[in-house]
């Protein structure tokens, strides 16, 4: 980012770290409204995600953190809506999974804990794959009743 703003320009980085964070919160919204399926609940993951002092702290530093953080939250998200359409033969469906894994990449490009999302995910997929029980109708995002 310095290189695109100059080395001593600030407050353009921390700006466009704002702007990221509050993309962070719009993509964790998605998320929640596609997982739980609920207006409200995306409301109040809008608000606690807005009002998260973690994000702020990392907003305020010049690290990568933030960047860091959009790209878990896009991978999460993108796995979620991927999930929606995981029974489709669509080649929308394979490019959304594509994304996420690039988003995944880019998370373990930046931090290399960003690895445990992609190790949550692959238990997650393989444990639906593989149950006995599952029908090949049922969403396996939205939650159990």
């Amino acid at each position: 980012m310095f290189r695109r703003f100059r080395k001593d320009n600030y407050r353009a980085v921390f700006t466009l770290q704002v702007l990221i964070d509050l993309g962070t919160c719009f993509l964790l919204t998605d998320a929640a409204r596609r997982c739980i399926r609920s207006e409200r609940a995306a409301q109040a993951a809008f608000a606690l995600t807005a009002l998260c002092p973690f994000l702020a702290n990392y907003a305020g530093a010049v690290l990568t953190e933030t960047l860091e953080i959009f790209f878990t939250v896009l991978a999460f998200d993108l796995a979620c809506a991927g999930l929606e359409t995981l029974q489709s033969e669509n080649i929308a469906a394979h490019k959304i999974w594509i994304g996420c894994g690039v988003a995944l990449g880019g998370s373990i490009l930046l931090r290399p804990d960003g690895g445990l999302l992609a190790a949550a995910m692959g238990g997650y997929l393989g444990s639906f794959a593989f149950s006995a029980g599952a029908e090949p109708s049922s969403s396996p995002c939205s939650p159990s009743p």
